[in-house]
């Protein structure tokens, strides 16, 4: 606890001012609520980009390019015609060619919502209705294989062309988008990921700072807890020397007294709570002093030994190993100063613990 302690401290001195985890713990709130807000706000965005809005685009790119090529490969084989005015057949797949403008079709319409996803703009997707005029206009069915005359290919030689300059314009659209949406999902991604950081490592100050707290709060309640008054157990058979010890409790406000008629009452007290100070008699019905001292041996609290007895036994004295035994009546006049050395003993004590 020390350890930590000083290790906050320390940091405390670079990071900010004592008790400054409100402060942190604010900024910790305000970055998780934009991070919160930026997630749940372009989360559909970012998942429709990964999951579905790049791999179509992808897709149409290569559909493109793929139609791109069998134009061309018409092309070729109409120029063929005009150069040499043999018959030409263009070996046109129509029924692949089919599946390919209705993908072509459907992936559009997804990548129209796609971009309005994102709010982008771009005229140049419109050139994907002259793709689609081309077709509608000219129904596949009706696409020549053979080519024999001049003009019907001179015809079908600029309806090609327009469609492959329709091809390369909108594949070009859809790159531009694409890449700004990439531009935008990039910075999107390092704002929430910055956010989220600051959240971490606000939330990881502001914990740093309330951890300190807690730990002055404990100092001071530990200090508290130091300054709890001092406890006496007074252990007497007698009840008129009881009534006098409690009568006394006025003047020593410090203290507080516990009282015990023998020696089994006051082991119990001893079980339940903290004694400071233990005051007995030798004399006592069940377990006299003696007995008490002995079975409280290994339990280190102080032990102020009172007697009515003016002589005691060489025995007695050897059992207390040459205590001072006070007077019974003339304890209860010195009470405060006996009390007193005490509580001034177990102030030094815990001073010298503090200090190691």
């Amino acid at each position: 606890m020390k350890f930590i302690g000083f290790t906050l401290r320390k940091y405390r001195r670079f990071l900010g001012a004592r008790f400054s985890y409100i402060p942190w713990g604010l900024s910790f709130l305000v970055a998780c609520a934009v991070s919160v807000y930026f997630f749940s706000t372009y989360s559909e965005r970012l998942d429709n980009f990964f999951s579905s809005g790049s791999p179509t685009v992808s897709n149409q790119l290569s559909l493109i390019i793929k139609l791109d090529a069998k134009v061309t490969h018409w092309m070729v084989g109409i120029d063929q015609f005009l150069d040499s005015g043999e018959e030409v057949n263009l070996k046109i797949d129509k029924q692949s060619l089919k599946l390919e403008i209705a993908e072509l079709k459907e992936n559009h319409k997804s990548i129209k919502q796609y971009m309005g996803l994102w709010s982008i703009k771009n005229e140049e997707l419109n050139r994907f209705k002259d793709i689609s005029q081309f077709f509608y206009v000219n129904p596949i069915e009706t696409l020549p294989n053979r080519i024999a005359r001049k003009d019907s290919a001179t015809v079908l030689k600029k309806k090609y062309s327009l469609v492959m300059g329709a091809f390369s314009l909108y594949a070009e659209a859809l790159r531009q988008n694409q890449n700004e949406v990439s531009k935008r999902v990039g910075f999107i991604s390092a704002l929430n990921y910055f956010f989220a950081t600051c959240s971490i490592v606000f939330g990881l100050i502001s914990t740093f700072f309330f951890l300190e707290a807690i730990l002055v709060k404990l100092d001071k309640f530990r200090d508290f807890a130091s300054k709890k008054k001092f406890c006496v157990l007074f252990v007497d058979d007698e009840q008129g020397i009881l009534d006098v010890v409690e009568s006394s409790h006025e003047k020593l406000r410090s203290c507080d007294f516990l009282m015990a008629a023998n020696g089994k009452e006051a082991l119990k007290i001893i079980k339940r709570q903290h004694v400071d100070l233990i005051i007995t008699d030798l004399c006592m019905p069940e377990m006299g002093g003696l007995e008490l001292i002995s079975k409280l041996k290994r339990v280190h609290i102080p032990i102020v030994v009172m007697t009515s007895k003016s002589v005691l036994t060489s025995e007695t004295r050897e059992a207390l190993h040459n205590q001072i035994v006070y007077d019974k009546f003339d304890i209860l006049n010195r009470l405060d100063e006996i009390i007193g050395k005490q509580i001034q003993l177990e102030a030094k004590h815990q001073n010298s613990k503090k200090a190691s």
